[in-house]
């Protein structure tokens, strides 16, 4: 198709260099989100790698925001490389008895209260 005049002519080229923009534009947002996606997967495979975590680590974070969480686990790592490699079963093991025994006490206190009813 050829333009009529060189006005419409100009109006298809700026459109097409608009969309060939917007195209470069979606194409690089594409790469980010596939590469913000691939970065997430390889962070919950770290966390699933840590093992259990304490019940009040879920809620202890929340309103963190993102860039000081960043800080504070960069610093967690820097002192945990200190200790080199840990039993990370052993870890699990000791955080289970901890919140085991407390829920054991809670129970203890909750049945000599009502005994002493």
């Amino acid at each position: 198709m050829t333009a009529r005049n060189p006005a419409e002519s100009a109006v298809k080229n700026q459109m097409f260099c608009r969309v060939t923009d917007e195209a470069k534009s979606l194409d690089n947002i594409a790469t980010k989100r596939s590469a913000l996606q691939a970065k997430a997967a390889d962070v919950e495979a770290s966390i699933r790698n840590l093992g259990s975590l304490p019940a009040e680590a879920f809620e202890k974070y929340k309103q963190t925001g993102v860039k000081e969480l960043l800080r504070l686990l960069a610093s967690t790592k820097a002192e945990l490389s200190k200790f080199g490699k840990v039993n990370t079963s052993v870890m699990e093991q000791f955080t289970t008895i901890t919140e085991e025994t407390e829920s054991f006490k809670r129970k203890q206190q909750e049945l000599r209260a009502v005994a002493g009813k």
